[in-house]
């Protein structure tokens, strides 16, 4: 009889402690666990955080440094009734002698400019040219998607030169870029919107 409480008694004491031992070891897998995803939480925050700062540093930085810009005009020019009308193709430059990093506070004082573009219709007829040159830099602004220099410049027409033309040259991130001239200087020749084209170099 006694053998036999004995062997319960032990038998007892063993289920009780595996029971306790399954219940400490699943306590240290879970413990583990969060650990490790706490871990891996803060490796992944620190590693936005990087991704982050970087993407903002290249996003705040990708149009402001340049002193020199080339690229080609592709466009097409709608008539009074919205319709595709003209087509425009050449080339431009812009060069910015000073400073060398363009920013909000550090603005240049002068900047060259220039273009050349075919003008003919889509039905390929009444095909012209015009250039615009002697730019004079007034203004320049710098928002987060573009730098746009604002002035005045002599645009080629049918009757002459015409001097003293307002322009304005934007370039969006550095890949894009779009002539505004004057509307009310130019006959409307070129209408109300913006010459665009591409940034083929820029450094």
């Amino acid at each position: 009889m006694n053998s036999k409480l004995s062997m319960i008694t032990i038998y007892g004491v063993l289920v009780i402690s595996v029971i306790f031992i399954m219940a400490q070891s699943n306590t240290n897998v879970k413990v583990f666990s969060q650990a490790g995803a706490g871990n891996n939480h803060s490796a992944t925050s620190k590693a936005n955080t990087v991704t982050n700062a970087t993407s903002s540093h290249t996003a705040s930085n990708a149009y402001l440094n340049f002193n020199r810009a080339e690229g080609t005009i592709a466009n097409i020019q709608d008539n009074e009734s919205g319709k595709p009308t003209w087509i425009l193709s050449g080339r431009w430059g812009l060069i910015i002698p000073e400073p060398s990093e363009v920013t909000s506070s550090h603005q240049p004082t002068s900047a060259m400019f220039h273009a050349h573009f075919e003008m003919i219709k889509t039905n390929g007829k009444e095909m012209h040219s015009h250039s615009i040159y002697s730019f004079k830099l007034i203004h320049t602004s710098i928002n987060n998607s573009a730098t746009v220099f604002s002035g005045i410049a002599t645009v080629t027409m049918k009757d002459g030169p015409h001097i003293g033309v307002p322009i304005s040259i934007s370039i969006f991130n550095q890949r894009a870029m779009s002539i505004w001239i004057d509307p009310s200087t130019t006959e409307n020749h070129f209408g109300n919107a913006p010459i665009y084209g591409t940034v083929g170099l820029i450094i």
